[in-house]
C-alpha cells in the first residue's frame, strides 16, 4: 500500500492520511502459519545463513 504525502499539503489531508497509517496497522495482520513447511530445505538453515553472510566479506 501506497500513500502519498504531497508538498504543501494541509493539516486536515495529513491527519486524514495519518488516520489510513492507523487504521492499516490495526487492521490486517499477516498469518505467518500458512507458510509453515513450504520451504524445503536442502541444507541446514544455519549453515544457509553463515554461508550467505561469508559472501560479504
Amino acid at each position: 500500500m501506497v500513500m502519498v504525502l504531497k508538498k504543501g499539503a494541509d493539516s486536515e489531508s495529513i491527519r486524514k492520511l495519518g488516520e489510513k497509517i492507523r487504521e492499516r496497522k490495526k487492521g490486517k495482520r499477516m498469518n505467518t502459519k500458512e507458510f509453515v513447511g513450504i520451504l524445503n530445505l536442502e541444507a541446514d538453515a544455519l549453515d544457509i545463513q553463515k554461508r550467505l553472510r561469508d559472501e560479504w566479506q
